[in-house]
């Protein structure tokens, strides 16, 4: 038997599609593949976020899609049930983990731990370091951040494989040129910091000289997190009736680029990649990207990196923005575990990149579900700001 369905070929083709029974005009910019159905996500306007369709809307559905047996599709059905509870279980564990991390941090803090205050005093000195650089780097990098972005690209071509043009089309749909101008500095400061990235590992390594590659990664993940947290959180009028799941941070562009493009680097480290030049910078961004595409930014409260944009800082939630750290991580993981093992890589192959995708969306909507467990890394997070002074400053 065969059914027809849309592959990955026609993302960035332009073509006519069905909305409220009225015809447009829109580019493919993302394909999402359903139990019993697929979706396309259609730009109609350069610049503007894109609509989630069902691909059966778009008016030459018959000539895009292509024809496939029906034992292909079953195995393209199944893929997300054969993986869907162990990225879950995952999930849940990851943010577990997080929540140990932000309770012990918050008790040995709240008891004037000294070794606690100090070591976190110092790695977030070290952070600040970090984004003063990016920052530095953006004011000299003049507005046309994309010609630095695709020559990371390039370079990244060269070293692995054609990048899919589905991941340069995110990217590119990033319409906020001050977000896509952090991005590609961020990189450049996280590869020239390699040295001081390569040290934090080492440092972890020691202490934890029996832990695996993801053990050492979900602890530079914790310790991000609740950087980038306490860098959003502003205690000036803070109103401590508020829900903690509703509570609005500001996600500065700059501080947080930096903080996840050396996270990025430091995962790589983890897993083995510890010569600066086993990670690309390129790869690094694409990573990132992965991250942010249109559903997931919908997901997380982010459509203003979407539009046409100067600012710097922009409001998100304070659980998604753990959420968001939390992904970034993920999917570094994953990625640098694909690349250790020599299987398909996401950022080359179609089949690939879909999986990849599948299990950041699995992954997300079970860290988002977790509402509990969020508010309460929010709120030791809100403690540990008090308590130690570099964070209480920035």
């Amino acid at each position: 038997m065969k059914v027809k369905e849309i592959d990955q070929n026609i993302l960035g083709q332009t073509t006519e599609v069905l909305i409220n029974k009225k015809k447009a005009k829109g580019k493919i910019i993302a394909i999402a593949d359903h139990s019993t159905h697929q979706q396309v996500c259609i730009q109609i306007e350069e610049g503007k976020m894109g609509v989630w369709i069902p691909a059966l809307a778009l008016v030459d559905y018959d000539k895009l899609a292509v024809s496939v047996s029906s034992n292909i599709l079953e195995q393209v059905v199944k893929l997300p049930q054969d993986f869907f509870v162990s990225v879950q279980k995952k999930a849940e564990q990851d943010i577990t983990s997080l929540v140990d991390f932000a309770d012990n941090l918050a008790k040995n803090i709240n008891n004037k731990v000294a070794s606690d205050i100090q070591l976190i005093n110092s790695a977030v000195e070290k952070a600040q370091k970090l984004i003063e650089k990016t920052t530095q780097e953006i004011a000299k990098s003049g507005e046309n951040s994309i010609k630095f972005i695709n020559q990371y690209l390039a370079e990244t071509n060269s070293a692995i494989g054609k990048i899919l043009n589905q991941i340069s089309d995110i990217i590119q749909n990033f319409s906020n040129e001050t977000f896509r101008k952090c991005i590609a500095m961020a990189m450049k400061v996280a590869e020239d910091s390699f040295d001081s990235a390569k040290k934090v590992v080492d440092k972890l390594r020691q202490e934890y000289p029996k832990e695996k590659s993801f053990k050492i990664a979900q602890r530079l993940i914790n310790r991000s997190t609740i950087f980038s947290l306490g860098f959003g959180i502003a205690m000036d009028g803070f109103n401590f009736a508020e829900s903690l799941t509703k509570l609005s941070i500001g996600l500065d562009l700059a501080k947080n680029a930096a903080l996840l493009s050396e996270l990025v680097y430091q995962i790589g480290i983890a897993y083995g990649f510890n010569d600066i030049n086993k990670i690309t910078k390129g790869e690094a961004i694409a990573i990132i990207a992965l991250c942010l595409g249109i559903d997931i930014l919908q997901q997380l409260g982010l459509k203003a990196l979407t539009e046409p944009s100067s600012i710097v800082s922009i409001p998100i939630k304070a659980v998604s923005n753990v959420a968001l750290f939390q992904l970034v991580g993920y999917a570094s993981c994953l990625y640098f575990d694909i690349k250790v093992n020599g299987a398909e890589n996401p950022l080359v192959s179609g089949k690939a990149y879909q999986q990849f995708t599948d299990k950041l969306r699995i992954y997300l909507d079970e860290t988002l579900s977790e509402t509990e467990k969020l508010a309460d890394i929010v709120k030791d997070a809100i403690s540990i700001k008090q308590q130690v002074p570099a964070l209480a400053t920035a």
